[in-house]
């Protein structure tokens, strides 16, 4: 099968010869994701036979339902339901209809962009000169171009936490290193990547954290499973202590992507949010590790945490295989 399974049309997943009429059921979506925000249709599973299901099947639902503090022309409406029609002949036969629907709705609203941009035209009249200031590049940005895969650490899949100073300050990162053929999966396929982090703590009887990420996407992941990157940040030493402290002020982390075919530079970056009650946690062990005395060696705080890691992950697969959000 080839295409993009959530803005298929009925009969192109069932492979039969397409038409015009197929891309106006994929611009059909399109339009409705683009004016909501929202998809038109959702599927229990990203699994083929979920959205053969949900093409076939089920109702789109309306603009109000998607986003209720839109408010959107009906005219606008029914064009976009009429796209969406499961059958070919009920829907806009070429795109000269699509754009013959537009019509009025230009002409209702171009007064309105007439008066913009007459606006606009007084406003840069009366504008004096400004001398053009350099634009500030954003943290990751600046940390996808000086970042370099360290000479000390091996060419594997290996995962390390590290703090990358920018000209923002720094910044919690993850160093990983996988097959080039996985990014680009993350990369192509990202609206349907799910991605679960989570932190875990054991302050007996030595002060540890587990810091867990863990990548999956159904298009690529069901035969594997998730992709779980963990690492150890030891709440007795300066570098763990600096990387909480970090995670919790900063309220989130960025993963730098290195390939293994290409380790020079690295290949990709994905920003992560931390939620609130999360960077509460972390600096609150921060503090609470401070006093505390090593009771064993780290190695079986380690062995506790990755027990509680294993009782966790049948529960983090399921909730990836059906939530409809990117992060968990």
């Amino acid at each position: 099968f080839m295409g993009t399974l959530a803005y298929s049309s009925p009969e192109q997943m069932e492979g039969r010869e397409l038409d015009a009429r197929s891309d106006i059921y994929s611009l059909g979506i399109m339009m409705f994701e683009m004016l909501t925000g929202k998809m038109p249709l959702q599927a229990e599973t990203h699994s083929f036979g979920s959205w053969y299901k949900a093409h076939h099947y089920q109702s789109p639902r309306s603009f109000i339902s998607a986003n209720p503090a839109v408010r959107l022309p009906k005219a606008l409406e029914n064009l976009v339901m009429g796209c969406l029609e499961k059958s070919p002949n009920h829907r806009p036969q070429s795109i000269t209809e699509v754009l013959k629907a537009l019509e009025p709705l230009a002409q209702r609203y171009s007064g309105n962009q007439e008066i913009s941009q007459r606006l606009s035209e007084v406003l840069s009249k009366g504008l004096p000169p400004v001398e053009a200031k350099a634009v500030a590049v954003d943290a990751v940005t600046e940390a996808r171009r000086v970042a370099r895969w360290p000479k000390s650490k091996p060419i594997a899949e290996i995962v390390f936490p590290q703090p990358l100073e920018t000209s923002q300050g720094a910044i919690a990162t993850l160093w990983v290193m996988l097959p080039q053929k996985e990014i680009e999966h993350l990369q192509v396929n990202k609206l349907y990547n799910r991605i679960y982090k989570n932190f875990l703590c054991s302050m007996s009887p030595h002060p540890m954290v587990l810091w867990i990420t863990a990548f999956y996407n159904p298009l690529h992941s069901q035969e594997k499973g998730p992709r779980w990157l963990r690492c150890y940040l030891d709440l007795k030493s300066a570098h763990g202590q600096e990387m909480v402290r970090l995670l919790g002020d900063k309220k989130e982390y960025h993963v730098l992507l290195f390939a293994l075919e290409n380790p020079d530079r690295c290949a990709h970056i994905m920003s992560i949010p931390i939620q609130s009650f999360q960077c509460s946690q972390l600096q609150e062990w921060a503090i609470t590790s401070q006093p505390r005395a090593s009771l064993g060696q780290p190695s079986l705080s380690k062995t506790l945490l990755q027990a509680e890691l294993e009782k966790l992950k049948p529960k983090v697969l399921a909730a990836m295989e059906t939530s409809p959000t990117n992060f968990l």
